[in-house]
């Protein structure tokens, strides 16, 4: 055997050494408590405490690192398939185009593809936040989206993160109240510090709702940083 030989046969073994080394850490060094922490919602990480937030990025970095996932095969766990409903599918079209059912026919089809690339989009940010390590998911024939979650015990949960409807809004604040909030009712940051003193305080105009506002740290996790007021209806 050549030496340049020798020497490419050793070079990819260190290589294929250290890509393996993510996956190793993870499933028999990381221990399962540390796993549990991806698993648990935002408001919760929050409450954390400064050590155990910044293991929870560590224990998400190396999950999101090059560990090669074990299949439902090997861990078990939860396989979905999505698909649009074609009922709603249509009467969201009717809506859009406002009762005309010949531009429905005309894009549908189009709609339709839109709808699940979107529906693929939501999906893969979503089961990130739900803490799933390895989901796989792909388009199957026609609309049909596959979905497996492998080493996910609870099936309820499963189907309840990649079912619920996702929905994006934009709300004005209403600047003219909070400003006009006296400084005693805010905190630090300049927003309501608390949403019962502040309805005892002051009344809330019917076309107003309170909601949190939040701020990532410096762990990238959503801090709720106080209470603000905006206008019901979306732009």
């Amino acid at each position: 055997m050549s030496w340049w030989r020798f020497i490419t046969i050793l070079i990819v073994i260190l290589v294929g050494i250290l890509l393996l080394k993510p996956t190793y850490e993870w499933y028999f060094v990381v221990p399962e408590s540390d796993k549990a922490l991806l698993s648990l919602p935002a408001e919760e990480v929050s409450k954390l405490s400064p050590e155990v937030k910044k293991r929870y990025m560590e224990v998400k970095q190396l999950r999101n690192s090059t560990v090669l996932g074990l299949g439902l095969d090997l861990r078990g766990g939860v396989y979905i398939t999505l698909e649009p409903d074609p009922v709603d599918m249509t009467n969201f079209l009717l809506e859009k185009y406002e009762g005309d059912i010949e531009k429905v026919r005309a894009n549908y089809a189009e709609e339709l593809e839109g709808q699940v690339n979107v529906m693929l989009e939501v999906l893969r940010n979503r089961l990130d936040q739900f803490g799933v390590s390895e989901p796989v998911i792909r388009r199957e024939g026609g609309n049909k989206i596959s979905v497996e979650l492998p080493g996910v015990s609870s099936p309820a949960q499963a189907r309840e993160a990649v079912s619920k409807a996702g929905k994006l809004e934009f709300k004005f604040v209403d600047d003219e109240l909070m400003k006009g909030v006296d400084r005693r009712f805010l905190n630090e940051y300049g927003y309501i510090r608390d949403v019962n003193e502040f309805l005892s305080n002051y009344s809330l105009p019917a076309d107003d709702e309170i909601l949190g506002y939040y701020e990532s740290d410096e762990y990238g996790i959503p801090v709720l940083k106080g209470f603000i007021v905006v206008k019901k209806e979306a732009v």
